[in-house]
Parts: structure tokens; sequence; C-alpha cells
């Protein structure tokens, strides 16, 4: 952290400037009993063949800190309902991410559609059996509206 003071009492040199790059991340929620791999594979092939998508190469240094230039998937939680798995990814510029993240979206729905991978997603199965119990309801005759077919017709 670096004190507001600071800030303005000194140059202040942003060394990444220069460099358009971003990076993002896309989150996948998948069966336990799927292909992790398999899954894995599809989103990273998805970001690396869109052409917005830095491919590959060295390195990306931010300071002293180091990225992977190519797309890389973890898993990020073993959560309620499936595996979540986390894509990050450069794209060389940040002007349209929403477009970029929708293609990259594109191509890992088609290739789920061929794959040992299905996207996990809440179950709720409900039973109405004898089991069940009954609600009883009763309305005060104070509080109940009457019917259409109570009032008398005009005559």
């Amino acid at each position: 952290m670096i004190p507001n003071s600071n800030m303005r009492d000194r140059d202040v040199i942003n060394y990444s400037a220069e460099d358009t790059r971003s990076r993002l991340s896309l989150e996948l929620l998948v069966t336990y009993e799927g292909d992790l791999d398999a899954a894995r594979a599809i989103m990273e092939r998805a970001a690396r063949e869109t052409q917005e998508v830095v491919e590959g190469g060295p390195d990306i240094r931010i300071g002293s800190a180091r990225y992977p230039s190519a797309p890389v998937s973890y898993i990020k939680e073993y959560a309620d309902h499936g595996v979540l798995l986390d894509l990050r990814y450069w794209v060389k510029d940040p002007y349209y991410v929403p477009r970029v993240r929708s293609k990259i979206n594109e191509r890992i729905w088609s290739e789920l559609d061929d794959a040992d991978v299905d996207i996990a997603y809440p179950h709720q199965h409900l039973v109405f059996d004898e089991t069940s119990g009954t609600a009883r309801v009763e309305v005060e005759e104070s509080q109940r509206q009457p019917r259409p077919e109570e009032f008398d017709p005009p005559g």
C-alpha cells in the first residue's frame, strides 16, 4: 500500500502503461462425474483459438510478478453442485472484452457437446406423497372475499 502523500510528492512510474494486454478470467462449473482434464483442455483451446487472445510465448511480467502468457485453466473450488474451473487468459487489447469473452464461451459450448463434460447446475427433487403431510387453511368469515357467483344478478 502506498500512502496518498507519497503519490502526491513523488513521481510514479507505471511500468505497464505501454502494454495494452489485460488478463481476464472465465469460470465454468462442471459436474463431478465429467472428465476434468477434457473440460480444462476445452477451455484452454477455446481461448487459444480466439484471435484476440495471447496464445503463448514468454511469460508476461508486471513488476516482479510473472504470469504464463498462454491460457491456463485451474480448479478453483469443489462446489456444492460441481467443480468450479477458472480459465485465465490474456487479451491483446482491452477494448472488446465482452465480445472476446462471448467468443470463448461459444467455442466452449460447442465443444462441450461432443465431450464427456456436463455443465453443473442445482437439481431439486420434490416428492409429494402420503408422507408429505397436509396443510389446513381457514379463513374467518369477516376476511372472506365474496365470489362473483354469490352476487345477485341485476334484475
